[in-house]
């Protein structure tokens, strides 16, 4: 019965129930047991905790992915095979639920990326006026990269100065000095 009802808190988790997965089926497993208190846990991240640990606990693994869950029970009978594998699947589904959730989220931000640059080269494309395009090109590589100083420096190899294009948002992050020795170095001719 018990197994069942920790299958049913998967389906609940998937038709897009609130309730904490862990600590559900955390206190699943307590009940099931007689147990005083429990601690879910995989490695050295505890996802959820329950009750009081009077006595010592003792560590059950339960069989999942990569890397297994462990739940430590205080008190109680110990928790069947079934109720273990049955925690197991449950927890490894959400598990994984999370993971492709962070990975969509990764996904859609690279995506926003990529249509930044897109917008990007729609802008530069019809800009002739260099300081246009470097101001462009410096504010959308700010939003991309989340900067809160920039600069964008333009050089001439026939005029070996450097200019500040595009102004420098949030203040100066080189000084003139600095650049015009790192970057600029007399070339030899052959």
């Amino acid at each position: 019965m018990i197994v069942k009802q920790l299958l049913g808190l998967w389906q609940e988790a998937a038709q897009g129930s609130q309730a904490s997965v862990p600590r559900r089926a955390l206190e699943h497993l307590v009940a099931s047991t007689g147990a005083a208190g429990g601690r879910l846990s995989r490695g050295s991240e505890v996802l959820a905790e329950v009750g009081r640990f009077a006595s010592p606990p003792i560590t059950h693994r339960l069989p999942a992915g990569r890397e297994p869950f462990e739940v430590a029970l205080a008190g109680g009978t110990p928790p069947g095979e079934e109720l273990l594998l049955a925690a197991g699947t449950v927890l490894s589904a959400w598990w994984l639920r999370e993971e492709l959730r962070a990975s969509r989220f990764a996904e859609r931000r690279r995506l926003w990326e990529t249509e930044s640059l897109r917008a990007m080269a729609e802008v530069l494309s019809g800009q002739l006026d260099a300081r246009a395009v470097g101001q462009s090109l410096l504010f959308h590589s700010m939003a991309l990269l989340d900067a809160r100083r920039g600069e964008l420096w333009l050089a001439d190899e026939l005029c070996p100065g450097a200019e500040v294009a595009g102004g420098s948002p949030g203040g100066y992050a080189l000084w003139n000095g600095w650049v015009r020795r790192c970057w600029f170095r007399p070339r030899r001719r052959p």
